[in-house]
């Protein structure tokens, strides 16, 4: 693995693997970066010079489709594709991020998860899966809390809303003829809260959705455009056109001034603060970005490539520094 840093114009760090990149994310401190993928393991990079940080965590006979690193930093959680299905039932493991120990783990799918997420209060997480199947668990037995919540079709998302009461799914296939649905269901009991049948998601979309940060707006990137959705009423609020590819993603900043959006190789920037109007740089990959993340100061972006890339760009390179928040001090530089 080398890590390759462009000095010049923009501020920029390439981390080549040998490995599909299905997840990234970065640690709350945004000091590092986690990525795992086809290789099946879990490992930490500094975002200022792009170096490995200690041991990986390795998992046996599974990629890692999905991770996330609970508000507490105390947990971490991966989905997982078993490559042998009649190998174990192993759905997704539970890591001590201090130890590298597995705490537990979980099953109760049928194949693939393509997305776990975590309570903002770090007590639970939710699993969604090839199976059509959506799970809540506890963060500290591994005890099956809600599920399984059927869907219509292979459920790619998984979404906790900012207070934790809710939680968002999306569904996608490989058929992009056929409209989609966004489900939110209570996460104390399951019950489904609204359903809206709105976009062609595609299963390769591993971040379709986005809540804002008050719970009272929900975003989903599909083919061609970006949706807003009133979620207490399922109300389309309002919606712009983005690049018009199969594969689609969306993360919102923070400070909710604006949005980054994935369409299979290209990443486009907009204002969401006071109009959804494009700005700064369209970029362009050489592969399809699987994953993307910002980083808690929202002025550094991580990507993970199906060539195997971790690319970590400044935005400061992209974006009028209006959009950025103060904190700058763990960015690239």
């Amino acid at each position: 693995m080398t890590a390759r840093r462009l000095l010049g114009g923009s501020r920029l760090i390439e981390i080549s693997t040998q490995h599909e990149i299905f997840s990234v994310f970065f640690t709350e401190d945004g000091k590092q970066v986690v990525s795992g993928g086809e290789e099946g393991v879990l490992r930490r990079w500094r975002v200022d010079v792009g170096q490995e940080v200690g041991e990986p965590i390795r998992t046996e006979g599974a990629e890692i489709y999905a991770a996330a690193l609970s508000p507490d930093r105390e947990r971490l959680v991966c989905g997982l594709r078993r490559l042998d299905l009649n190998d174990g039932e192993t759905d997704a493991i539970v890591w001590d991020v201090q130890t590298h120990e597995k705490v537990f783990d979980v099953h109760g799918h049928e194949n693939t998860v393509f997305s776990v997420d975590i309570s903002p209060d770090s007590m639970q997480f939710a699993t969604g899966g090839y199976d059509r199947l959506v799970f809540i668990w506890s963060m500290h037995t591994g005890k099956r809390l809600v599920g399984p919540l059927e869907h219509d079709d292979i459920v790619i998302m998984v979404r906790f809303s900012p207070d934790g009461d809710r939680l968002a799914t999306a569904t996608g296939t490989s058929d992009d003829e056929d409209p989609k649905s966004i489900c939110i269901y209570d996460s104390e009991n399951g019950q489904q809260l609204l359903e809206i049948p709105c976009c062609q998601f595609s299963q390769n979309s591993s971040s379709p959705l986005a809540w804002s940060t008050d719970g009272l707006q929900l975003f989903a990137a599909s083919s061609g455009e970006v949706k807003c959705f009133d979620t207490s009423s399922g109300t389309l609020l309002s919606k712009w056109s983005i690049p018009d590819e199969s594969t689609a993603s969306i993360i919102l900043s923070r400070n909710q001034k604006f949005a980054v959006v994935v369409a299979s190789k290209s990443l486009t920037f907009w204002d969401t603060s006071t109009g959804y109007m494009q700005i700064g740089s369209e970029i362009e990959h050489t592969s399809n970005v699987w994953s993307i993340a910002l980083s808690p100061s929202d002025d550094c972006i991580v990507t993970g490539e199906e060539n195997g890339k971790v690319t970590l760009r400044s935005l400061r390179d992209i974006l009028p520094s209006s959009y950025l928040t103060v904190n700058v001090s763990n960015a690239i530089h």
